[in-house]
């Protein structure tokens, strides 16, 4: 399963009727949803990101993480 990272581009607001079209598309779960302009879900599918990229102003990327560093050693 992949985490999203769905972010409103642009001047506006966000819409409560896109938060509502995000919730319902299948196998998605909506982690974060503030009153920020980014939204994180968790989905079973890849299909989120190309849907998601067809709203007005919004775009999906998948979540990248990175380990944290060692303790440095001297």
């Amino acid at each position: 399963m992949s985490r999203y990272v769905l972010v409103l581009h642009g001047p506006g607001k966000r819409l409560k009727k896109d938060i509502g079209t995000i919730e319902k598309l299948s196998g998605v779960k909506v982690v974060n949803a503030e009153e920020s302009s980014n939204v994180m879900v968790d989905e079973a599918k890849p299909s989120v990101k190309r849907v998601v990229n067809k709203m007005q102003g919004w775009r999906a990327n998948e979540e990248t993480t990175m380990a944290a560093p060692g303790p440095l050693r001297y």
